[in-house]
């Protein structure tokens, strides 16, 4: 099974967009309904997608997932973990708009993927990660794919300030589809956390992955 481009940006942070997984088709069925394959189109090539519209933050409510610091508004270690682990869940339940809530204004990424040759780099702002994670998810939704995110040890380190955390740790995300494993990417991470407005959002985040 081939998986679309940016699929893996959908993790939120916590995988990697493979360009050789880009071979996704959608194609239109005898009764004109949309269906996804990993072949092309019997009535010709796969024709450019529409640029994903980027998905605005959730408003902010009692209860909303986004980790709030303390009062004094300084980050904790246990704070900046909470975070980590909560995008992980976002990931495997593919939440788009809670993940995209979870970018800051200034975010970055760079992820690097070693499952082509040579290694293929990927890069971008808010922007970028939002309308990739909003595409994603439609995507394995129509392909009934699971996905299982495992996280290593994470190391935490705040700024002197404790507006900053930065956080280093390994991943491990598996995909299944009907039970079967398809693939295990792992991936190195190192990012940046901080705080804006009274929540703590994402502000770097770094990726060296691997099949």
């Amino acid at each position: 099974m081939h998986f679309p481009h940016h699929f893996f940006v959908a993790l939120a942070l916590v995988a990697a967009v493979p360009q050789a997984w880009s071979a996704m088709y959608k194609c239109t069925d005898a009764q004109g309904r949309s269906i996804y394959s990993d072949r092309a189109c019997a009535l010709g090539p796969k024709p450019a997608p529409p640029p994903a519209p980027v998905e605005a933050a959730p408003p902010k409510k009692p209860g909303a997932a986004v980790v709030e610091p303390f009062a004094d508004g300084k980050l904790t270690a246990a704070a900046a973990e909470r975070v980590v682990r909560q995008a992980a869940d976002m990931a495997e339940r593919f939440d788009y708009r809670s993940q995209c809530a979870l970018a800051g204004p200034e975010l970055t990424f760079k992820i690097t993927d070693h499952s082509t040759a040579p290694a293929s780099v990927h890069s971008g702002g808010r922007r970028e990660i939002c309308a990739a994670q909003r595409e994603s998810a439609q995507a394995v939704d129509a392909m009934q794919l699971r996905a299982s995110v495992r996280l290593g040890k994470l190391a935490i380190s705040l700024n002197p300030d404790s507006t900053r955390a930065t956080v280093k740790y390994e991943s491990a995300t598996t995909l299944t589809h009907q039970g079967e494993v398809l693939m295990v990417l792992k991936c190195t991470r190192d990012e940046v956390l901080g705080v804006y407005d009274g929540e703590i959002l994402y502000a770097q985040a770094q990726a060296v992955c691997r099949p």
